[in-house]
């Protein structure tokens, strides 16, 4: 294992010995080790580390591993991985929770509930959610179609994309 001091960060601890000379894959991405760079400089990390096989993501590394000071970082998972962390807050409480039968239940529900995987939304949601989010949806996606003309796009058509993946579990 490798510690790196970080300027005004916390240490990165690394098992993988490449991640300071990896290269991107493309050249508009940064380096697994630059983008745990960055991380390590939030002021609400408190703990950096890379497993052996780390390579660059989007903005957080593949095997990159980060803990927090109250606060919930879904890209943090993983944005292949990370579609379906959200905070959100319910009227359950944590007793209801550790009932084996109601949790089973709430979790069905969510199931039922939530299109999962390359099963996205039908035309009919997806025109719903237009309708009733269509000022929002627009002011991320003209957002975030900038961003992604400047790097690698995997996505292709981002705005109907978008629109058949918005409150899904994703499908890639």
């Amino acid at each position: 294992m490798e510690t790196y001091e970080v300027d005004n960060g916390c240490k990165i601890f690394s098992w993988c010995p490449d991640a300071n000379k990896e290269i991107s894959e493309h050249k508009e991405h940064q380096t697994a080790y630059e983008q745990m760079e960055i991380i390590a400089k939030l002021p609400y990390v408190r703990h950096c580390a890379m497993m052996p096989d780390s390579h660059s993501g989007y903005d957080m590394p593949i095997g990159g591993v980060v803990s927090c000071d109250n606060v919930v970082v879904p890209n943090f998972v993983g944005k292949d991985i990370g579609c379906g962390v959200g905070l959100i807050r319910t009227s359950l409480h944590k007793s209801e929770l550790e009932d084996e039968q109601k949790r089973k239940k709430i979790l069905h529900s969510f199931s039922r509930s939530i299109p999962v995987g390359f099963n996205h939304n039908s035309q009919k949601r997806t025109n719903e959610l237009k309708s009733s989010f269509e000022e929002k949806t627009e002011y991320i996606v003209d957002k975030t179609i900038g961003d992604i003309s400047k790097v690698y796009n995997p996505i292709g058509d981002f705005r109907k994309e978008f629109a058949s993946q918005l409150g899904t579990l994703g499908g890639g």
